[in-house]
């Protein structure tokens, strides 16, 4: 066993020195191997580029030990700087009750994996969820408001959108008490 992790650990070193030749035939054609060819030019290649990970950062737990800090500690550490709705624009109207009215947010950073968004409708919860778009469903004529607020695990408010107003209009079905000259068989 020793021997096999041994030549694992050789391997990268051996295959690194390996000589390469370079063979260019009557027509041109450029071939590279490892094995000599006839005609062939041995050739060095640079040095492989080396990229260090990057390292996690170390906590102090109660014991004085440095640990690599967890995953959920970094995530709940998410400032948000940018969480703004972009849909419904502010005092945009909508018209009809057939109206597709969806509710859509930019969010920077990504929104972190513990986190969700909690939509309102009026100042009533209408929606939990991690999606950046929710529809805005059996909306009646009016003026509304609508917000957002991103929570964490425990529903605390991470950040908070800036509330916009928007309104459905309906057509009337009663007519007007005084039709202009021409119209209603006048």
């Amino acid at each position: 066993m020793f021997k096999a992790m041994m030549w694992l650990l050789l391997l990268p070193g051996l295959v690194a020195a390996q000589t390469i030749y370079k063979h260019v035939d009557e027509d041109g054609n450029v071939t590279y191997s490892d094995e000599p060819i006839e005609n062939a030019e041995e050739i060095e290649l640079a040095p492989l580029s080396v990229v260090e990970g990057r390292q996690r950062p170390v906590i102090e737990d109660s014991s004085g030990n440095g640990q690599p800090a967890d995953e959920g500690e970094d995530e709940e550490a998410v400032v948000y700087t940018r969480f703004e709705i972009t849909a419904p624009r502010s005092e945009e109207t909508f018209w009809g009750p057939n109206a597709s009215i969806y509710g859509v947010l930019r969010i920077s950073p990504t929104l972190a994996p513990s986190h969700s968004i909690r939509y309102f409708l009026d100042g009533q919860k209408i929606a939990e969820t991690r999606s950046i778009r929710v529809q805005l469903q059996d909306v009646v004529r009016g003026a509304h408001q609508f917000s957002a607020q991103i929570v964490d695990a425990e529903g605390n408010a991470q950040a908070t959108a800036e509330p916009v107003t928007f309104y459905l209009q309906q057509p009337s079905v009663i007519p007007p008490a005084n039709p202009a000259p021409g119209i209603g068989g006048g």
